[in-house]
């Protein structure tokens, strides 16, 4: 929460929530931006809600309550859930809401200096509470005393206890909901939901996460870079290639020592601390030329310390693999490289990333589209190669029925649906006693002079196959 002075007797200010806006000197609201978390103060401390295991839960958003399944890692679910238990016998709590002097059975609970109850959760067995405060969750057995506390990211307005008494589960300010070990308090789980949406990110304390098609773009590491630098941002997008684990995020909540070994094998090689410690190179469209059927870029690449490991682009979200370019840049001199992009009939959406030298992580720029229309694409001319052989002259290789009539029959088919689409089609057919090593190689050498960018080249094969150098 701050405040700072703007030119033109304007103030900035931010808030907790978190929310920011500007307004004038006379208080008169200028700009206000509120937040996109889920407000779990305005749901109320019996609204979140959660089955047996704490797999499923329900919470207020906007007015609205949703369920997540953590199994079915979707929206929806028909389980029975509760809701916090606040009163047992013989365990009189009283005020511990939105107080600094919460009482069990008239005794004082043990709070910081100015450290406010916001929530309370008692126990299936009644036993024991869990008091969820502006800094901590406090655990206490029935006479008070306190057998853990856990440091909370924000104001637990809301806390549970699963009934099998495994988990502890708090929904913060900051529009999360976490579970923590009832036996330890550590924090096991983290659950981000939009608000107003159906995206979502799952993340544990040691960086692994599963998520929505867009939840990876929802959370991130701020990175310390010292007293006089900018904080780096890193969103757990960029570091997928490690952290994407949707089978460690479905192991964590069965809190077995089997799973728990998965997650520590996981981190052999590389840690959270490790990976954030090698920043991805910059990347800078410099510019992109279209050429044909494909689209030329040209990308500057910096190596910002963390090395450059390799640079590719993801056409309609699908890494396009074996067009990665290792650029082997290393040191503080930017380097351009050329990147083709071919491209295919209708929209293209084209996206660019680099990783760092161990391929740990990525950065990338903000994708763009292309379109490629059937007229451009009759600009291009077709190449076919087709080769079948059925008979064979080694009198140990018994003959396959279809194998040159499999040929001619892709070929004419190209040839003929290719009619409308294309200005040129040239289409090599060899069978049987025509294909040869000479025969082969002649046809590869007159299409690799002609063939140009942007034009279709088709090479089918059918035989009992071989092996030779081109």
């Amino acid at each position: 929460m701050d405040l700072h002075a703007l030119k033109a007797q304007r103030v900035v200010y931010g808030t907790g929530n978190p929310a920011w806006g500007v307004v004038t000197d006379s208080g008169a609201p200028l700009l206000s931006i509120r937040p996109a978390t889920v407000d779990h103060r305005q749901s109320g401390i019996d609204k979140l809600r959660i089955n047996t295991e704490a797999t499923v839960v329900e919470f207020i958003d906007s007015g609205t309550p949703k369920r997540f399944s953590l199994p079915a890692t979707q929206y929806g679910s028909a389980e029975a859930l509760v809701a916090p238990k606040t009163t047992a016998e013989g365990l009189v709590l009283t005020d511990w809401e939105d107080n600094t002097a919460p009482k069990l059975n008239g005794k004082p609970l043990k709070l910081d200096p100015y450290e406010r109850s916001r929530s309370l959760a008692i126990s299936p067995d009644e036993q024991h509470f869990v008091l969820g405060t502006e800094w901590w969750l406090r655990f206490f057995d029935r006479d008070g005393k306190e057998l853990w506390n856990a440091p909370i990211p924000s104001v637990s307005w809301t806390v549970n206890i699963s009934a099998d008494q495994r988990f502890v589960v708090a929904a913060f300010a900051d529009g999360t909901i976490r579970w923590y070990s009832l036996k330890t308090g550590k924090e096991q789980l983290a659950f981000f939901p939009l608000k107003g949406s159906d995206e979502w990110v799952l993340w544990t304390p040691e960086g692994f996460f599963n998520a929505s098609p867009h939840g990876k773009d929802l959370i991130g590491y701020a990175v310390n870079q010292g007293q006089n630098k900018a904080a780096r941002f890193v969103s757990v997008q960029q570091m997928s290639e490690v952290f994407y684990r949707p089978d460690l995020i479905a192991k964590r909540l069965e809190q077995t020592e089997d799973a728990e070994q998965l997650i520590t094998a996981a981190l052999a090689n590389n840690t959270l601390a490790k990976v954030l410690e090698e920043p991805a190179p910059r990347l800078e469209l410099v510019s992109k030329t279209r050429k044909g059927l494909a689209m030329i870029l040209k990308v500057r690449v910096s190596d910002q310390g963390g090395g450059v490991g390799k640079v590719n682009y993801t056409l309609n979200g699908v890494e396009q693999q074996g067009r990665q370019i290792f650029p082997g840049i290393e040191g503080t001199k930017p380097a351009d490289i050329e990147i083709n992009v071919p491209l295919a009939q209708g929209v293209n959406v084209i996206k660019l990333f680099g990783t760092n030298r161990n391929n740990t992580l990525s950065s990338d720029l903000p994708s763009f589209e292309e379109n490629l229309g059937i007229e451009q694409l009759k600009k291009s001319s077709l190449y076919v190669l087709a080769l079948g052989v059925s008979r064979y002259q080694n009198p140990n290789l018994s003959p396959l029925k279809f194998a040159d009539a499999d040929a001619t029959a892709l070929a004419t088919a190209l040839d003929e649906g290719g009619e409308n689409l294309f200005k040129e089609r040239h289409v090599v057919t060899l069978v049987n006693e025509q294909v040869t090593l000479q025969s082969i190689n002649d046809s590869f050498a007159k299409m690799a002079k002609a063939v140009e960018r942007g034009d279709v080249f088709v090479l089918y094969m059918a035989w009992r196959g071989n092996r030779w150098q081109l």
